[in-house]
């Protein structure tokens, strides 16, 4: 991982580093992974929490957790890559009731 800018992603590449240079088998996880991967934390977050509510719709407390990411986050997150998840799913209409109450 190179090109880190931020000071999580500076101490993972460290431990990365230190871990390669030991030749240790490692695996990050959770939302270590996806700093590794330079995905904003709450962009995988929302993603996740869509796919599980589109597999079961009664999981509302996914959908309550989605607009709180988008308000907490709207500032930061890529809309673009946001919509695309949504697009996926077929559920664009939903995120742009989503925004329109937040």
């Amino acid at each position: 991982m190179t090109g880190a800018s931020s000071r999580l992603g500076q101490q993972i590449a460290q431990v990365v580093g230190e871990l390669n240079e030991a030749k240790l088998t490692f695996a990050l996880i959770g939302g270590l992974a996806l700093a590794a991967h330079r995905v904003v934390r709450a962009e995988g977050l929302i993603a996740f929490k869509l796919q599980a509510l589109v597999n079961d719709p009664r999981r509302t407390r996914d959908l309550e957790d989605i607009r709180e990411l988008l308000r907490a986050n709207r500032m930061t997150l890529d809309m673009q890559q946001i919509r695309g998840y949504f697009q996926l799913f077929e559920r664009e209409g939903l995120l742009d009731e989503l925004l329109a109450a937040s």
